[in-house]
């Protein structure tokens, strides 16, 4: 798992950057591998889904995907989600509403492990499954 990921014929498993365990994640189907300059990991592996499978995100919550059969990149990317951009992210802001306020401190030391994470998986359809 040192490489931040483990890739099987029905699964993908991606490892977080930080300790806290609290994230944002967003899913998407695009056409192109975009990696977004902020990103902190950003790993593409070649994945296929089959008319039948289910197909979701599980973590601590689960989310079932309504994704259409096919073969894809799916680009994996994460950062850590800084104070300044939990406002666009209501769970946050309440979840973290101590760590804000120590954040006016002049004394406040940011640890970015201790940072929730932003988490965007793109699933990009191609013709050939492209070996990681």
């Amino acid at each position: 798992m040192k490489q931040g990921y483990a890739c099987h014929d029905d699964y993908l498993f991606f490892a977080g950057l930080g300790n806290l365990w609290s994230y944002y994640i967003e899913v998407w189907i695009g056409d192109i591998i975009q990696i977004d300059p902020l990103s902190e990991r950003a790993i593409a592996l070649p994945f296929s889904i089959k008319e039948d499978d289910e197909v979701g995100i599980f973590a601590v919550d689960s989310y079932r995907l309504d994704m259409p059969a096919g073969i894809y990149q799916v680009l994996y990317e994460v950062r850590f989600l800084p104070p300044d951009e939990w406002g666009e992210h209501e769970y946050f802001q309440e979840a973290f509403t101590d760590l804000l306020e120590d954040k006016e401190d002049d004394d406040f030391e940011w640890e970015w492990y201790n940072c929730p994470e932003f988490c965007r998986i793109t699933f990009i359809p191609t013709p050939t499954l492209i070996e990681p």
